[in-house]
C-alpha cells in the first residue's frame, strides 16, 4: 500500500503538485517517502527483522533502492511532465536505508 502510494505521488503531472516553499523541500520529500516505506517494509514484510541476517537487510535496502530508480525512469518515460532525477534517486535510497536501520534498531530495543 504505501509503495502505491508513493507510486501514484510521483506519477502526478507536475502541474497538480505544490510548489515547494524551500530549495531542497523536494529531496527531503523523497527522504522521507522512501524512509516510510522502508519502515512499512521492515516491519512488515520482514517481522523477523530482529533476527535478519545482514544480506536480508542489504536485500531490503536494494529492492527500495532499485523501486526509487525505477520510478524516476518512469517519470521520464510516461507524459507527466516530470523528469529523472538522480538527486531524488539518491535522496530515496539515503532515505530507505536510514529508516529501515532505525526500524531495525527500534525493533531490536
Amino acid at each position: 500500500m504505501c509503495a502505491i502510494f508513493i507510486l501514484i505521488l510521483s506519477l502526478i503531472p507536475v502541474e497538480l503538485l505544490i510548489k515547494p516553499y524551500f530549495s531542497y523541500e523536494d529531496l527531503l520529500v523523497h527522504f522521507l517517502m522512501y524512509g516510510g516505506l522502508a519502515v512499512c517494509l521492515a516491519l512488515s514484510v520482514f517481522d523477523h527483522l530482529k533476527a535478519a541476517s545482514l544480506r536480508e537487510i542489504v536485500l531490503g535496502i536494494l529492492l527500495l533502492a532499485l523501486f526509487g530508480f525505477s520510478v524516476e525512469v518512469l517519470q521520464n518515460i510516461l507524459p507527466v511532465n516530470r523528469f529523472f532525477s538522480i538527486a531524488d534517486a539518491i535522496a530515496n535510497t539515503i532515505g530507505a536505508s536510514s529508516f529501515y536501520l532505525i526500524a531495525r534498531a527500534v525493533k531490536n530495543s
